[in-house]
């Protein structure tokens, strides 16, 4: 056998983990190689060094400091959360007010655009709020039954980020309910 393999050996002999069998072989082996006898001199020096060492003790607030740090990286966890629940129906509201603003172009607003070409409604005047009302339900069912997908995922993000399932869902009602109420609220040109 090689001499690396016995200086492996002496390690764990030296640690208290080697068996009869083995510390027998490891007997005869340092009885014939002096470079091992030597290596098992040095490293007994070393470990009674290493043992004689006075134990690290840590402070009085060594614990106090350790749990300040984990709810730090808590809370910390937590005002992201906060912030990403708090700026999503944010971004969404300003992006619904940007592109249902009623802005003239080639004669025509972009609300009016996007009814026409995107849902194929037609633009018709109403004689009371309750047919106005039935009418933009109907706009929303159109629009949620296209856009199914788009609320899986806020769904999805909200609820796995959230773990609040009947918050969640209250916040995606409120997400799509206010943002058709946003785009009814909105005054439009008149088309001349």
């Amino acid at each position: 056998m090689s001499c690396n393999l016995y200086e492996d050996l002496i390690m764990e002999y030296l640690d208290g983990e080697l068996i009869c069998s083995e510390k027998e072989n490891l007997k005869s082996h340092l009885q014939e190689c002096a470079s091992c006898r030597e290596f098992l001199s040095i490293q007994k020096k070393q470990h009674t060094m290493l043992r004689a060492l006075p134990l690290f003790t840590p402070g009085k607030d060594f614990t106090i400091k350790v749990m300040k740090d984990i709810h730090r990286k808590k809370d910390a966890l937590y005002v992201k959360k906060i912030l990403l629940f708090l700026l999503m129906p944010l971004v969404l509201g300003i992006a619904v007010i940007y592109l249902c603003w009623p802005k003239i172009v080639l004669g025509i607003s972009l609300v009016t655009v996007y009814a026409v070409n995107g849902i194929k409604m037609l633009i018709t005047v109403t004689s009371n709020w309750i047919e106005t009302v039935i009418q933009w339900f109907q706009i929303a069912g159109k629009i949620l039954s296209q856009l199914w997908w788009v609320q899986r995922i806020i769904f999805k993000i909200i609820l796995d980020i959230f773990n609040w399932h009947f918050l969640g869902y209250t916040a995606v009602a409120l997400l799509f309910a206010g943002t058709f109420l946003l785009a009814k609220i909105l005054p439009q040109h008149k088309q001349s």
